[in-house]
């Protein structure tokens, strides 16, 4: 009588039809010399495409099941789209290194569809499913944590544009060189009713900036 493979030697058997190999690799260690669980997906051309994770898990076997079928989900994802599609994959995850706000919402829609695929070949290959929805969801909050970084360094520059505008609008109304100098331009007098108006301009520019700069990069990563 055969024995019924298991729920790993399913996802490993899933894996080896779609010609993907799995290699075990040593952890990555992080700051706090705590070794890193990466799972990741690299594809080298003619050594073809393989999935890794770390060596020394901190994981149960169902995590690391689910984890492998996220990372087949990805694969899938990759053989199913355009090549064009898959380039933009590609720059988003780059915007996102970088810390732009677009590239890690891409990012996090690009997971999503990952896990989507890595339940339905769950269930095409009846592995039990329970704590699926439990990982994806605790694995996607690694990437949303970045959204509130980004929204508070943007608030921080703001904030400094506000202020950088009301201590010049300050100085000026002290400064008698100056008051002349707004003068000459048609402004008798420069009192704290400039400090809206200035700050408006400025934020304007400075998010012209923003946008040239994320163009930039963008235009780079492609």
């Amino acid at each position: 009588m055969n024995k019924e493979k298991s729920g790993l030697e399913k996802i490993l058997s899933r894996i080896e039809q779609e010609k993907v190999s799995v290699v075990e690799i040593d952890n990555l260690i992080d700051e706090s010399n705590h070794p890193l669980q990466y799972y990741t997906v690299v594809q080298r051309g003619f050594g073809g495409t393989y999935i890794t994770f770390p060596k020394h898990k901190d994981l149960r076997p169902e995590e690391h099941l689910f984890a492998l079928a996220h990372e087949l989900g990805h694969i899938i994802l990759w053989r199913k789209r355009s090549n064009s599609m898959n380039q933009w994959t590609r720059v988003s995850r780059s915007m996102m290194n970088q810390g732009h706000l677009i590239g890690i919402l891409l990012v996090i829609a690009e997971e999503i569809c990952a896990w989507i695929e890595g339940y339905n070949v769950c269930k095409e290959t009846e592995i039990e499913t329970t704590h699926f929805i439990t990982q994806s969801i605790y694995s996607l909050g690694t990437y949303v944590m970045f959204i509130p970084r980004v929204i508070y360094k943007l608030a921080k520059q703001v904030l400094g544009i506000y202020l950088g505008a009301f201590f010049f609008v300050k100085v000026a109304s002290m400064h008698p060189q100056i008051q002349s100098y707004f003068e000459l331009s048609g402004v008798f007098t420069v009192d704290f009713k400039w400090v809206t108006p200035l700050f408006q301009y400025l934020i304007i520019v400075f998010f012209i900036g923003l946008f040239l700069k994320q163009s930039y990069h963008l235009i780079r990563a492609i």
